[in-house]
């Protein structure tokens, strides 16, 4: 599979999750939002940009929080605002867990979720995956 058919894995393994929970979901017409969906939680629409997570020997799971951008002229990264987005929602395949970061709360280039307690015990500064459950958040 090349990236663009694991990112469209990853959308449509997410819709299908928030559409089990009882939640509407809206997908934008065409390629040129910044967000992947909406869903509706009867008070709030949240505009959220589905990632694939990758599980790491360390016991992490890390996704990339900008998207890369490519023209004819340049390649960057471009970072998400909270104009652009509310959430990241992050599926690894790897544990099969699906993850939900809310964008201010997100490093701009990328971010790790750790799955793992550190061997070091270290507490501080870490982002345990079971505080961003999406099924805890939103169940």
């Amino acid at each position: 599979m090349d990236t663009k058919d694991i990112g469209e894995l990853s959308e449509a393994t997410v819709l299908t999750k928030l559409k089990s929970l009882g939640f509407t979901v809206s997908t934008p017409f065409g390629d040129n939002a910044r967000y992947d969906l909406i869903f509706d939680d009867e008070n709030h629409l949240y505009k959220v940009q589905v990632k694939t997570g990758k599980l790491k020997e360390r016991g992490v799971v890390t996704f990339n929080t900008a998207s890369n951008c490519h023209n004819s002229e340049e390649n960057y990264q471009k970072g998400y605002a909270e104009k652009d987005i509310d959430l990241f929602i992050v599926y690894c395949p790897q544990n099969e867990q699906i993850y939900a970061v809310d964008v201010e709360d997100a490093p701009k280039s990328a971010m790790s979720l750790r799955v793992e307690e550190p061997e070091n015990g270290q507490t501080k500064g870490i982002n345990m995956a079971d505080e961003f459950r999406l099924i805890e958040r939103f169940n």
